[in-house]
């Protein structure tokens, strides 16, 4: 018998589930209206925990091919003191957003209907079960669960700069910025911010003036950003749910758990959510196969986003204990 599925977005957890489940068995399309008109190749961080999901579609050593490794890591204050700098940084893998979207599409197999639309209302799908990737701000979480995103009151700018500068953080009094290596060579950098509501343009304006007594580095970087190369996004979380699962439907990935990317794990948890849900689907009837995905996926994602919370606050805090606490971590993960 063949279990009717719609998939409600097309972003890494949607396209994952949808090239993990088998076409035997499942009669899966895709809703989605397609990725935005701008895309900048800013970078994701591939953690090893998501590495075997990438290696059941075949894609694990794409990633280490394509991918930029870093081998230390800086955190540093506003005034450019060295608070903590390891070389025993987690194997951890940074390949573009574009190019990890592109390779799930091309592994999502032909068997799957692929819709082009924005769904507007979930409840209108006639398959046997719908699946919600449709990001952190969930149509399916708001209209099924009754639940929508919440603001953290920060906003993000990310971009690329066409020059290396030393990899790491620079923790201000409400300001963060920090830049990884890119595997073109570039810089892929990003800073936060309270929250306020402007163009790529106007959003640099802002960010230069906030970081205007920052380091060097800091103030190099944003000089050379351009608005084309630029995206700047409310960052907000999803709401703690007592549930993943609400009758026929599922969340995934950032509709499910989105959190501050302070841990830079996002992309991964939608990765795992996806190989998770496909292999309970896969062994245990529809009904079984949620539940055993919500026992084993909803805690743990939580509690991850509980953490990045927690360290988007500490980022961000400068209390008169946070630096002296970084230093004495430093002397501990040299």
């Amino acid at each position: 018998m063949v279990t009717t599925i719609d998939i409600i977005g097309g972003g890494v957890a949607g396209l994952a589930l949808a090239a993990r489940l088998d076409p035997h068995r499942f009669r899966i399309r895709v809703l989605d209206a397609g990725r935005g008109a701008r895309e900048v190749g800013t970078c994701f961080g591939i953690w090893p925990f998501a590495m075997p999901s990438l290696a059941a579609l075949g894609l694990a050593e794409r990633v280490r091919a394509a991918g930029v490794r870093p081998t230390a890591g800086s955190i540093w204050n506003a005034a450019g003191r060295r608070l903590v700098h390891s070389t025993r940084v987690p194997e951890v893998w940074l390949v573009t957003r574009v190019q990890l979207l592109d390779w799930l599409d091309q592994a999502v197999g032909p068997h799957v209907e692929r819709v082009g639309t924005r769904v507007a209302d979930p409840g209108t799908s006639e398959a046997e079960l719908m699946i919600g990737a449709d990001g952190a701000y969930s149509i399916t979480r708001e209209r099924i669960f009754g639940r929508g995103a919440t603001s953290t009151g920060i906003v993000a700018l990310r971009g690329l700069v066409p020059f290396p500068v030393e990899p790491g953080e620079y923790w201000g009094r409400g300001a963060h910025f920090g830049s990884t290596p890119h595997p073109d060579g570039l810089t892929n950098w990003f800073a936060t911010l309270p929250e306020f509501r402007a163009g790529p343009a106007e959003a640099l304006d802002r960010a230069r003036a906030a970081f205007a007594d920052f380091p060097a580095p800091v103030r190099a970087v944003l000089a050379a950003a351009t608005p084309e190369q630029t995206l700047v996004n409310r960052i907000v979380e999803a709401p703690s749910l007592p549930s993943f699962v609400h009758g026929r439907t599922v969340l995934i990935g950032d509709a499910a758990h989105a959190m501050s990317p302070n841990l830079g794990r996002g992309a991964c948890e939608s990765l795992v959510d996806a190989a998770v849900l496909a292999e309970a689907l896969g062994s245990a009837p529809p009904a079984e196969a949620l539940a055993r995905y919500d026992r084993v996926r909803r805690r743990p994602t939580q509690r991850i986003r509980r953490l990045a919370a927690a360290m988007r606050r500490l980022s961000l805090g400068g209390g008169p204990l946070r630096d002296p606490l970084l230093r004495t971590v430093g002397t501990l993960v040299r």
